[in-house]
Parts: structure tokens; C-alpha cells; sequence
């Protein structure tokens, strides 16, 4: 049975809240630039998002000299453990991603402003 057959419907509700959170704000926000960095925020935590559940949602084993490895989600494939450095790339990543929303969503930040001045759909 595959990872995706055992858990139905689960990337679909994660389509659907995301096609939601995009649907709301172009009603929010009207047309131009706030709602396309929304829109690119939206998108970087979608690819943040998977990229966490890759590591945090991985079946782990050894290999037959005892080396630890991971299977892919269809898996098919094993291959080594993620590194150090990848979970730190990704805790560097989710951060950056928190201070940009963090800043756009300030009184002086860019989603306020466009609140304040929304351009008719």
C-alpha cells in the first residue's frame, strides 16, 4: 500500500487551504503588488512546508551494513539521513520566512499599507 493510499485526502486539504488562503486575499487585498508578495509568501511556505514534511514524515531504517537511511515517500528509494546541515538550512529558511511575514504584516509593513489603500478587484 502506498504512503498516499493510507492517508487519503491529505495533500488535497492542504490544496484547499492554500487555494483558500489565495482566494482570500485578493478579496482582502484587491489586485496589485501586495497580493503578488502575498501570493509569493503563500508560495514559500507551501515549498517550506514540504520540505519540513519530507524530514519530519520519513520512515527510517538501515541499510544492510547497518548505515541509518530514509525512504522516499513512494518508497521505492532509501538513501542516507538528512544532514546537519539541511535541517539547518531549512530552520534558516523557516525563519527568514517568519521575520518576512512578520515585517509585512507590521503597521508599516506592506499588507497594513495595501489595507489601507486596496485597489478595486
Amino acid at each position: 500500500m502506498r504512503l498516499r493510499e493510507r492517508v487519503p485526502g491529505t495533500c488535497a486539504s492542504g490544496l484547499k487551504s492554500l487555494l483558500a488562503s489565495k482566494k482570500l486575499a485578493r478579496d482582502r487585498l484587491g489586485k496589485g503588488t501586495a497580493l503578488a508578495k502575498v501570493l509569493s509568501l503563500l508560495e514559500r511556505a507551501s515549498r517550506i512546508t514540504e520540505r519540513r514534511n519530507a524530514f519530519v514524515h520519513i520512515l527510517c531504517g538501515e541499510d544492510q551494513d547497518g548505515n541509518p537511511v530514509a525512504a522516499t515517500e513512494d518508497l521505492t528509494v532509501w538513501k542516507p539521513l538528512p544532514t546537519v546541515a539541511d535541517l539547518d538550512a531549512l530552520s534558516a529558511d523557516m525563519k527568514t520566512l517568519r521575520l518576512d511575514i512578520s515585517r509585512a504584516r507590521s503597521k508599516s509593513g506592506f499588507i497594513s499599507e495595501a489595507l489601507v489603500t486596496k485597489e478595486p478587484t
